[in-house]
């Protein structure tokens, strides 16, 4: 389906959601499947550096009657957290971007080893060769994987509990990912004629001066548009960040940032993004 074809005021959108091709669970058919069920007729895959679900997941948008726009979601480095910048209605054949995504893939590889290396000083050994049962692109290996296997070996009792107890920021699991800063995965999207998006602002537990500093970083770079409406954030989250995009004239977008059947929010089911604010696809 084109775009083009929605009425405006029909259009029911989810711009952020994960496959098998990050640390997702389901195919892009799977997914597409889900989004037609709940009635979404706008959809971009966006998966963690990493774009080649993609046209699989065109095809089988196309095959459902859903209008599609490609996507990416790349992980960067600021203030000691990392921070999420999805790309929209990106050309997934642009060469300085798939050049920038293999050296992630690279550096995730090395946190891997890093992170297995520290569960193992915890008295947790074979994490890297446990994590690796649960990945389904053996070229991004992410700390979602190294959860499954903590759960699956009775260390935590859920994926959070074990990014709580072991893998989140700021416990003894956790390393860095050495990856791009904002700046330059703003710039990367819009040299693949892409629209940079700051995802899921209200998540990062930063607040007043802390949260206004991040969204400075991304408007200074060239960004203008942010994630009102998000799977990941509370509802509280969503009327906040909401209300600041509405103050400091951000254009909003909106998704689900679905992962799994066990996650907060199904497809399309994040929250309507409010009439008075402008809607990213405004721009596709």
């Amino acid at each position: 389906m084109d775009l083009r074809s929605i009425e405006k005021s029909s259009v029911i959108p989810d711009l952020h959601m994960h496959s098998i091709f990050s640390d997702g669970n389901y195919t892009p058919e799977q997914l597409a499947e889900m989004a037609s069920e709940n009635g979404v007729n706008l959809v971009s895959l966006t998966d963690h550096d990493e774009i080649a679900g993609n046209e699989r997941m065109r095809k089988a948008c196309e095959q459902k009657g859903i209008a599609f726009v490609s996507g990416v979601e790349i992980s960067t480095g600021y203030a000691n957290k990392e921070i999420h910048i999805v790309g929209l209605n990106i050309d997934t054949s642009c060469p300085e971007l798939i050049k920038a995504l293999q050296e992630t893939k690279v550096n995730r590889i090395e946190r891997a080893e890093e992170i297995s290396k520290k569960l193992k000083e915890m008295g947790y050994p074979g994490a890297l060769e446990g994590a690796m049962k649960f990945v389904t692109n053996p070229n991004l290996v992410s700390r979602i994987h190294f959860a499954k296997w903590l759960v699956d070996t009775k260390a935590a009792s859920s994926i959070d509990s074990a990014f709580e107890k072991f893998i989140g920021s700021g416990r003894p699991g956790f390393v860095s990912l050495k990856a791009p800063t904002i700046s330059q995965a703003v710039h990367l999207i819009k040299r693949a004629r892409g629209i940079p998006v700051l995802a899921h602002p209200g998540r990062y537990g930063l607040k007043g001066w802390k949260l206004q500093a991040l969204l400075d970083e991304f408007r200074n770079a060239g960004g203008e548009v942010i994630e009102v409406t998000t799977g990941s954030h509370s509802s509280k989250d969503n009327t906040m960040i909401c209300q600041i995009a509405r103050e400091q004239a951000f254009i909003a977008s909106t998704g689900s940032d679905f992962h799994r059947l066990d996650t907060r929010c199904p497809i399309g089911k994040q929250g309507e993004i409010p009439s008075d604010l402008t809607p990213v696809w405004s721009l596709f």
